[in-house]
């Protein structure tokens, strides 16, 4: 019998589980596999349903999946599976055993941006699924633990201690790790020096569902660099999330929230807030009301009308590959739209102007 020990038991081994079983009425052997992840087998540390229900993917629900089908080029066979709306398709009229997750799922739509506890649950449906499919010459055990080390042992097989006192004997370890903590780089300790010695308060990059953000006091101004998909979340989780409360965070009282400010609007391609389409209606009226005259009838003429205000941050084009489009001032974060705090609500509708160019 051959030994094969996945160390990460998200996703990536889940595929690997399901091609496995797949393959093995073509190639049959007895297997003793072991997955060794402390958080639930399926889902995994990124997709596990601890985490604020706040918390969306960045797929809509009809395009995830973890199955083949016959778009898929491999040697292996080709074997189909619901995707996750397909699955919430068949799961809607009997539900779930979580009151939340059944209304989410009874409220999910193709075109809809499941949240990720959501999809923990199809996750961990299809880890159960294809266990269930492997023949009985294959045994899967679990270990809710985490491998301190992977070694090579004197009969060339390869050791993995793990932290709950038992040491595993492999043929083969795969590493399915999926997304990974990283060591802070000298940016980030000079950050984190300037924090200190300053009395301010410097939280390094990281998975946002993990990032304690109770150290956040109600009122205090936050800045976040980058303005990806962890922005997002960690937009979400200090202003929307900190009104609800969470089992870290309790909730800030109406009037106080925090202040969140992205001082350069522009993600690592130096591509700053890129427009899909022209703004029509929606800036026009932002604008309009900012600056009192008639409706302006292109981009060019919504930022001239944000920028007529004082409070409204400063815009100008910004010549890219086949489009213009624009970026903001840093030393006016509010005019990126999305972010900033004011107290007046005409500096809001001028807000709105500039944040309407950059849909």
């Amino acid at each position: 019998m051959t030994t094969l020990v996945f160390v990460g038991a998200g996703p990536r081994a889940t595929g690997l589980l399901e091609r496995i079983a797949a393959n093995l009425p073509e190639f049959p052997q007895a297997l003793d596999i072991h997955l060794v992840d402390p958080h639930p087998p399926g889902a995994g540390r990124v997709w596990r349903h601890a985490q604020s229900p706040l918390l969306r993917m960045n797929s809509m629900a009809e395009d995830v999946t973890m199955f083949t089908d016959e778009s898929v080029v491999c040697e292996g066979p080709i074997r189909p599976g619901p995707s996750l709306y397909e699955w919430a398709e068949q799961v809607r009229a009997g539900g779930l055993d979580d009151e939340a997750l059944t209304e989410q799922v009874r409220a999910l739509r193709a075109n809809s941006f499941p949240t990720r506890q959501l999809q923990s649950r199809y996750l961990e449906w299809v880890f159960d699924t294809v266990v269930k499919q492997l023949p009985d010459t294959v045994t899967v055990t679990v270990h809710p633990t985490t491998a301190l080390s992977v070694t090579e042992g004197p009969d060339g097989r390869q050791l993995i201690p793990l932290a709950d006192g038992e040491t595993l004997a492999a043929d083969v370890v795969v590493l399915t790790l999926g997304h990974l903590d990283t060591e802070p780089s000298a940016a980030h300790r000079e950050l984190a020096k300037y924090a200190a010695d300053n009395n301010l308060r410097y939280i390094p990059p990281e998975y946002a569902a993990d990032t304690d953000l109770s150290v956040i006091q109600p009122g205090e101004h936050v800045v976040m660099r980058g303005f990806g998909l962890s922005f997002i979340d960690l937009m979400v989780l200090t202003t929307e999330g900190a009104a609800a409360g969470s089992s870290r965070t309790p909730p800030v009282p109406c009037g106080t929230s925090r202040r969140v400010w992205n001082p350069c609007c522009t993600w690592g391609r130096g591509v700053a807030c890129r427009t899909t389409r022209r703004p029509t209606t929606g800036c026009s009226a932002a604008a309009r009301r900012c600056r009192g005259s008639s409706r302006p009838t292109s981009s060019t003429r919504c930022r001239k009308a944000a920028t007529s205000a004082p409070t409204c941050g400063r815009w100008w084009p910004r010549k890219l590959p086949g489009r213009t489009t624009t970026s903001c001032s840093t030393g006016i974060p509010s005019g990126c739209g999305w972010t900033g705090s004011t107290s007046t609500a005409g500096s809001r509708r001028c807000r709105g102007a500039a944040r309407s160019s950059t849909r």
